[in-house]
């Protein structure tokens, strides 16, 4: 009797020490819901032309935006492959679709994820990161970004995002010469009128690498210098000026070095790139232009210095409808592979159309890329000299032609929210 007695005195005891610790384990849950809920009504939803959708909650924000590029494309060429019917070429093409995340923890740290599925080629749509990096404001003027991201080499390829590029595709020199992402560090210093940036990098077209990859260099350094004579720093990453803006210009030049070939599995060779750009937008009209030395010196393999030129304008003829001429120039080195045309020349004449008026919330974008030489010979190498070749390329449109005339007519609907 005085054993059962024990037993249900435990029991109990135990049963009320479970009570407790269930109440106070719920406490604890309402207690951080109800704190979560405090953050929640803190916060305050908006919407930034430039950030996108978000919540705002003081100095802590965060914001996501969504991109979509969604293309027509009709190509011809003159002479086609024997037995094929492949000298017209027809479809659409999702060119471009992101998903955008911009946090913001107080003033001076953000932290951004670009996640993207682009690769035309590919039928499976998959995702994959684009952008990934922390920027950190040491004080006012200087900043330092780490991660993944666009290097400060290629002024239409690192300043201009493709919501803001001018033709359907960027022109062909940025597409030629693109170094792609890059892991690595680089760092800023911004004043009222210069700006200085330098970066140390695994090299160029290393997204998404290990540290082992043998597609690695050694390392890349990037530098950097901006002169700004009119204008806002914000309007360098603008190529459109609308009807009644102010005027805004600037110049810049930019060095890429890079090396490998003395860690694990790098290629041995030396690269060396230089690039001299400038803008000038005004009252509903703007011109820019640019040019590039690429040098490439591989170990047991030939050394060649390719050139590129490009010179673009748009003028707006109403206040909903610009439009636009673009001349790329290619001075291939015949070094770097038997090529017999080793200029190439393209004309692209289009227009863009905003239908909500000054907003990139919705844009049409329509062209037409004329080749005025022979492309055939851009099949055989790429800028780099080595695999993929730059044609066929679908996102601009050509293929490559043993004749002269390739053209493309090409048609876009961007959708930013």
């Amino acid at each position: 009797m005085r054993t059962a007695i024990a037993v249900g005195t435990v029991a109990a005891l135990a049963g009320a020490a479970h009570g407790q610790a269930d109440r106070a384990y719920a406490a604890g849950l309402l207690a951080d819901a109800d704190a979560r809920t405090s953050l929640l009504d803190d916060g305050q939803a908006s919407f930034d032309p430039d950030r996108g959708m978000g919540i705002v909650s003081g100095d802590n924000a965060l914001h996501v935006r969504f991109f979509q590029d969604f293309r027509y494309y009709a190509a011809f060429r003159g002479i086609h492959a024997p037995g094929q019917n492949d000298d017209v070429a027809t479809g659409f093409q999702n060119a471009r679709t992101r998903v955008c995340f911009r946090a913001d923890l107080g003033e001076d740290v953000t932290g951004v994820i670009h996640l993207e599925t682009s690769d035309p080629s590919s039928s499976m749509g998959e995702l994959s990161v684009l952008d990934g990096f922390i920027d950190y404001r040491i004080d006012d003027r200087t900043e330092v970004r780490i991660g993944q991201f666009k290097h400060p080499l290629l002024a239409s390829y690192y300043m201009v995002s493709p919501v803001h590029v001018l033709t359907v595709e960027r022109s062909i020199l940025s597409d030629f010469f693109a170094t792609g992402r890059q892991q690595g560090v680089r760092f800023s210093w911004t004043a009222d009128d210069v700006q200085l940036l330098g970066s140390l990098s695994d090299g160029v077209r290393t997204a998404n690498t290990d540290f082992t990859s043998m597609s690695e260099a050694d390392f890349a350094v990037i530098g950097r210098v901006n002169w700004k004579l009119l204008g806002e720093w914000t309007d360098l990453h603008r190529t459109t000026s609308f009807q009644g803006d102010d005027e805004s210009a600037y110049i810049g030049g930019a060095f890429l070095y890079q090396t490998g070939g003395n860690t694990n599995g790098t290629a041995d060779e030396d690269l060396a790139v230089f690039t001299l750009d400038g803008a000038w937008r005004g009252d509903g009209w703007n011109l820019r232009g640019e040019a590039v030395a690429y040098r490439l010196d591989a170990s047991g393999g030939p050394e060649f210095t390719h050139f590129g030129f490009n010179a673009q304008g748009g003028l707006f003829v109403s206040s909903d409808l610009e439009l636009f001429a673009s001349w790329d120039s290619l001075l291939l080195d015949d070094d770097a592979a038997a090529i017999t045309h080793d200029v190439q020349n393209f004309l692209t004449l289009g227009g863009r159309w905003f239908p909500f008026g000054e907003s990139y919330s919705a844009v049409v974008v329509g062209d037409v890329v004329f080749a005025l030489e022979e492309t055939a010979d851009l099949a055989a190498f790429s800028a780099s000299g080595v695999p993929p070749a730059y044609i066929p390329n679908t996102r601009q449109g050509l293929f490559g032609d043993t004749g002269t005339g390739e053209t493309a007519f090409r048609l876009s609907l961007r959708l930013l929210f």
